[in-house]
């Protein structure tokens, strides 16, 4: 029997099925923060749980055991590629992220291929530290692990295996916590990714956050070439959730219902089961981070005996040395025509060719820090025409942060108290720090966002900020009122899809 294993931040949840045939449904609950965002928290209890499981269900976890790991710490590309072999592909992904990982020796990748007639893979990357944490948890409580893979590639296994979902644009909810992963599909292709936090303190606030995220999604649709959507599908809602999105939805062209995938003994498993139905599916062609972390965990260990590397070594040392003498002057000569080869090679490769691409994007990058420069010198022009509680509020929503976000818009609405920006940064993680700096300073509310990476590089998103009440009403008295839209002048790159 083969099991797939999600670890949420919930509970670890197990399924065991031969073939395609879901057989049996475990799950143990944890702890509030023994997981966090795809990253081990509480070694020992996680330890410990498994041992449990192991006990309380004997044999379950002696055949093949795959183990499926998803949120913001996962980091997640859609990578466009010529035609490459399979070593030139994953060296190719660890140049993708050597711009997020400072220490390129500490990229464990791995990449899923997309769909048929798409020159793309899906790249995966998490440090050697984070992986270290899934094998040794799972090998100390005597779980061997065949594989580990990433939860958004099990989506895509699952939308590309059910035909019934490619006849139109769908989108695919994950709810973990206070995590949400959204997925656009347009003919069973995926062509957007968006990872939300939500942050709404009860059901009613949750439920508000999962609309307007969704409202999102809408507008992008319907700004892309493969038209509006049809449904919207979630995991990890109850059923009672979905009723009252559905009610509150203004698009009723759009269904709202949840995805029941796993019809296996004991009945249905409970909605926040995520991850681990959905690798039922046949897996895609791809390379797992697992087996990138064992080649790259034995370098240098050869398999064989020194006494048998000895008797190799010496005959072949023999007949190199002798071999040498004999075409030395052959060989001064013919290394100069290998070398002007190799050269022509190196230059001509498709890794050279995606160099040059890199140098490009480093122009841009360029660019980009330049605007940051004239946005500082036009923030000393506007405050000049500006009272004192506007300036107040567009130093900290724009400038009185550290962080390597560069806003190409700002819009504000009086009576709704509502700020709406759209800026640019590095990657989707420098996006969450942004909003978790703009409740911590006080002057946010509620704040939804919408992210994508962009061809060009980096990742771009868009906020929209209901201003707290109270930071609200203390600069009434300034004249705070104003309505405008600033545009930087910054060159939108072409949008793609990422994590």
């Amino acid at each position: 029997m083969n099991v797939s294993v999600y670890i949420s931040s919930e509970q670890i949840q197990m399924i065991g099925y031969e073939g395609r045939a879901a057989k049996r449904f475990v799950t143990h609950p944890l702890p509030e923060g023994a997981m966090y965002n795809g990253t081990i928290i509480d070694r020992a209890y996680m330890v410990q749980s498994l041992k449990t499981i192991n006990t309380d269900n004997p044999g379950f976890l002696k055949g093949d055991v795959n183990l499926i790991v998803d949120g913001s710490s996962i980091l997640t590309r859609k990578i466009q590629t010529p035609k490459l072999n399979p070593k030139q592909l994953l060296n190719l992904v660890r140049d993708e992220f050597s711009d997020t990982i400072s220490d390129p020796s500490q990229i464990v990748c791995g990449y899923r291929q997309l769909k048929t007639g798409e020159s793309a893979v899906m790249g995966y990357a998490v440090t050697m530290e984070q992986m270290e944490s899934y094998v040794s948890v799972f090998a100390e409580a005597d779980v061997k692990l065949s594989s580990i893979r990433v939860g958004t590639e099990s989506l895509i296994n699952f939308v590309e295996s059910r035909q019934e979902l490619h006849a139109s644009t769908i989108v695919m909810n994950i709810i973990d916590g206070m995590t949400m992963l959204s997925m656009i599909f347009a003919g069973g292709r995926n062509v957007f990714i968006s990872r939300t936090r939500l942050y709404g303190d009860d059901d009613e606030q949750m439920l508000g956050d999962i609309l307007n995220n969704f409202n999102g999604m809408m507008q992008f649709a319907q700004s892309q070439d493969f038209g509006g959507i049809s449904t919207s599908y979630y995991i990890g809602l109850s059923a009672e959730d979905i009723s009252q999105l559905s009610a509150r939805n203004q698009h009723h062209e759009v269904a709202m219902r949840s995805l029941q995938i796993y019809d296996g003994p004991g009945g249905t498993p409970p909605p926040e089961t995520h991850f681990c139905c959905l690798n039922i599916q046949m897996p895609a062609k791809c390379v797992d981070f697992l087996a990138v972390y064992k080649k790259m965990t034995s370098i240098g260990k050869s398999g064989r005996s020194p006494k048998k590397i000895l008797m190799i070594a010496v005959p072949a040392l023999l007949v190199i040395g002798l071999t040498a003498m004999a075409v030395d002057l052959f060989m001064q000569v013919s290394v100069l025509d290998k070398d002007i080869e190799e050269v022509r090679g190196q230059i001509e490769s498709p890794v050279t060719q995606f160099r040059l691409i890199e140098i490009n994007m480093l122009g841009q990058e360029v660019a980009l820090l330049t605007n940051v420069a004239d946005q500082a010198e036009k923030k000393a022009e506007w405050e000049a025409g500006l009272t004192p509680a506007t300036s107040r509020l567009m130093d900290t929503i724009i400038f009185d942060h550290e962080m390597e976000v560069s806003v190409n818009s700002f819009n504000y609405n009086e009576s709704s108290r509502n700020v709406r920006i759209s800026a640019i940064c590095a990657d989707a993680t420098v996006s969450a720090d942004y909003v978790d700096y703009l409740y911590d300073c006080g002057v946010a509310e509620r704040v939804t966002y919408v992210g994508y990476g962009s061809a060009g590089g980096g990742y771009s998103f868009s906020v929209d900020i209901l201003l707290n009440l109270e930071w609200y009403t203390q600069e009434e008295d300034d004249e705070i009122g104003f309505e405008m839209d600033i545009d930087f002048d910054v060159e939108d790159d072409e949008e793609g899809e990422v994590e």
